[in-house]
């Protein structure tokens, strides 16, 4: 994966954690609070997904159990 996919998904995460963090102080209870916060949740969770695809793979999981990391 390019540096750039994993910049942007790194820049997307903060951003959700700043909108979150706004509307959670100021409009806490509305409906759309709560549909931006799924949205928020989701999105967040892709771009994580999107910037780490190495923990997830096999050979990294099972690397340390074989090599006795």
């Amino acid at each position: 994966m390019s540096s750039s996919a994993s910049s942007a998904s790194l820049q997307l995460m903060l951003l959700n954690i700043l909108v979150l963090s706004y509307i959670s102080t100021y409009c806490a209870d509305s409906i759309l609070a709560r549909i931006v916060n799924g949205w928020i949740l989701l999105s967040s969770i892709l771009a994580f997904l999107v910037s780490y695809p190495s923990y997830f793979s096999p050979s990294t999981c099972f690397r340390g159990l074989t090599t006795g990391l």
